[in-house]
């Protein structure tokens, strides 16, 4: 699994910086109620992680792009759409085969 914080990550507050800390976007982050935040140029909250909650906030697309992609719940997981969502996979030619054969009675 891949680790977020290497483990050479240094508080801000060591390094002698406790204000925010901005991008040369525009952007910025910042300590908040225990939290850290990210900010637009606007100053909108886009991204917020507490510790043991993380929120991800976007106008447009989100792209999570990876080899492997694997989200894991100890519960639920809940996908709600405003229009429509779509689930793509590879299928294999067995397991085609397979389904053709239990719906039209052939033998495999």
């Amino acid at each position: 699994m891949t680790k977020l914080i290497p483990s050479t990550w240094t508080p801000l507050s060591s390094l002698g910086r406790s204000g925010p800390v901005s991008s040369p976007a525009g952007s910025a982050s910042v300590g908040i109620d225990g939290a850290i935040e990210v900010r637009d140029t606007e100053g909108r909250l886009r991204v917020r992680f507490d510790g043991s909650e993380a929120e991800i906030v976007t106008e447009g697309e989100l792209a999570m792009t990876a080899r492997s992609i694997r989200l894991e719940a100890a519960e639920d997981v809940t996908v709600v759409a405003g229009r429509r969502s779509v689930h793509r996979a590879p299928i294999s030619w067995s397991s085609m085969h397979a389904t053709w054969c239990k719906r039209w009675g052939t033998s495999s």
